[in-house]
């Protein structure tokens, strides 16, 4: 806030309350000399109690209604409690941003998404989140009601039949999630392929639960950014993709580091070969096999563009189309069982003959149409694109064309796989920017999940009917489907 703004004769410390107790977010910059710079007498300017910016904050922080967002620049680090004067100390407290030339994009889409968040909640004081005790205990399962529901948002299916759009018919009952109290913000989710267990990873921490047996690990990682995250084939291993150039695979029992492995460059994504043995990485530029559990890097297929999305096809991927010469049915080739990889960048899908590097076959997401995330379904045959047009482009892999086109995901949603899932049998899940998610099944019935609260990533069980949302407030919901 500025105050030449203040007129002659106001008090500028009451106009500066004023002001701040409008406001849903307050950005708090903290540049390499925050904490050191002096005014004219050489006094620390933090330790003047009159100073604007300490003045600003104080303001901020005395109110339970105004999330204070502490944002890193030029290299600094979070000052803790003692080098803040008494006033600031739960400044120390509040999770950061760190801002960066490298992940500038990435960072700036999380800060537009909290700023989104915090804005649509917007709760009153006495309205005030949940005890820090009780976010920050052990993970526990409990039951609550949902939202009524809302209209259904339009699909456009551009180059096939459209199935027929129905609308979902439930009982109440039916529709009462478990909830996992994480405590922390999730930007990446997965359920296991094994048991009915969840990995909920964000704010670097991953939390791990198994719902059956009642108990789950918590993973600290130092990396400040989570891109995406998966459980290997058999459920006992688990890999996060992160913006500090690691992947890293952790023990599902245990939560123990397994192995790292780094590269230069961004992690987009992970996956495990269908026999866990590799792991491959999407970077900036290029893919990486590397074996498992060693991690010594197998092979590098470069791309030359930012490598989004990575899978291991658990069926024989189609690498070439020819033509009948009798007219008839195209002649198709296959990859062989086991030796294809399939990447998708932010133009292009190719499928990899891995072990040789070799491009088998390549092929546009057509109209021209460029992406900002991607995911595979587990079994390769379905690719899922946020688009810089705020849609959700559905490809089918293996005929090499668009098969549906969902408007409306938003910008912040394009910016992260994580609003993707795809289940069994053709469902698939959506996490709306503006808040909610939706699943759809494969009689096209949707159905809307989470109303009223921004959701940041989704996830689809592949061995039983429910999906996952969460998001800012720490809390994850399972749903049955």
């Amino acid at each position: 806030m500025d105050v030449v703004g203040i007129d002659p004769g106001e008090d500028f410390v009451d106009e500066i309350n004023r002001q701040v107790a409008m406001c849903d977010v307050l950005i708090a910059m903290i540049g390499r000399d925050w904490l050191t710079v002096t005014d004219r007498k050489g006094r620390r300017r933090l330790d003047d109690p009159e100073d604007y910016v300490r003045l600003e904050i104080e303001a901020a922080l005395a109110r339970t209604n105004i999330r204070v967002i502490p944002i890193l620049v030029q290299g600094a680090t979070m000052p803790t409690s003692e080098d803040l004067p008494q006033s600031l100390a739960r400044l120390a407290r509040r999770n950061a941003l760190e801002m960066t030339g490298a992940g500038w994009p990435d960072q700036v889409a999380r800060l537009v998404r909290a700023i989104q968040n915090a804005a649509s909640a917007a709760p009153p004081a006495e309205a005030a989140a949940e005890p820090a005790a009780a976010r920050t205990a052990a993970p526990a399962a409990r039951a609550q009601a949902t939202p009524a529901k809302a209209p259904a948002k339009a699909r456009s299916k551009p180059k096939t039949t459209a199935r027929p759009k129905k609308a979902a018919t439930r009982s109440p009952a039916d529709e009462e999630p478990h909830e996992l109290i994480v405590g922390h913000f999730v930007e990446a989710m997965a359920f296991s392929p094994i048991g009915y267990v969840i990995a909920a990873g964000g704010d670097q921490r991953v939390s791990i639960w198994d719902f059956d047996s009642g108990t789950g690990v918590a993973i600290d990682y130092p990396a400040m950014l989570l891109h995406t995250l998966a459980f290997s084939p058999d459920g006992a291993l688990l890999a996060t993709a992160h913006d500090d150039g690691t992947a890293r695979v952790w023990d599902v029992g245990t939560g123990d580091p397994v192995v790292t492995v780094k590269r230069a460059q961004r992690v987009y994504g992970v996956a495990f070969s269908p026999d866990g043995g590799l792991l491959a990485t999407a970077l900036d530029n290029q893919a990486v096999v590397w074996d498992l559990p060693g991690g010594k890097q197998r092979q590098r297929l470069e791309d030359g563009a930012w490598v989004l999305g990575v899978t291991f096809p658990t069926t024989r991927p189609i690498t070439s189309v020819a033509p009948s010469k009798s007219g008839g049915v195209p002649r198709l080739t296959f990859a062989p069982p086991g030796a294809s990889l399939v990447t998708a960048t932010t133009d292009t899908a190719t499928v990899w003959d891995w072990a040789s590097g070799t491009a088998l076959r390549r092929f546009g997401y057509g109209d021209g149409t460029t992406c900002w995330g991607a995911r595979f379904s587990d079994d390769a045959r379905r690719l899922g694109l946020m688009t810089g047009s705020d849609t959700l482009r559905i490809i089918d892999v293996e005929a090499a064309v668009p098969v549906e086109d969902i408007p409306g995901v938003g910008a912040t949603s394009a910016l992260s796989s994580s609003a993707l899932s795809f289940g069994p049998n053709g469902s698939f899940a959506v996490a709306w920017a503006a808040g909610s998610a939706s699943v759809w099944n494969a009689a096209g019935e949707e159905r809307k999940l989470d109303e009223g609260r921004p959701v940041s990533a989704v996830a689809l069980d592949p061995t039983k009917p429910r999906a996952a949302t969460a998001g800012e407030d720490g809390v994850v919901r399972v749903w049955p489907l």
